[in-house]
């Protein structure tokens, strides 16, 4: 479960566990109707390339299902390691059953 560690303003800073990675994360937040919208979204795990699709899936659906919404979408923050340093990714919506 995703743990909300601090809520200053629009900045949500939060954490969870997933298997055996633990993973940090801070993003500017909104919520527009039943959309949850995390923006500048940067996540941080133990090692480089340990945060995939699966983990990114799992850590929406729960913060989607704490705001009671009906879709989360991302948009990620500038990458800052890994093979696509510096290139922003494309917006990700995610349903929540």
């Amino acid at each position: 479960m995703v743990q909300i560690d601090l809520v200053d303003g629009d900045v949500m800073l939060f954490s969870f566990q997933i298997e055996t990675e633990n993973v940090q994360g801070i993003t500017n937040f909104s919520i527009e109707g039943k959309t949850l919208r995390l923006t500048n979204l940067h996540l941080q795990g133990s090692e480089s390339g340990k945060i995939g699709r699966k983990i990114l899936w799992e850590m929406a659906k729960d913060l989607g299902k704490q705001y009671q919404v009906e879709q989360v979408v991302i948009y990620g923050g500038r990458r800052t390691t890994g093979k696509y340093k510096g290139q922003v990714p494309s917006p990700i919506t995610i349903k929540i059953e």
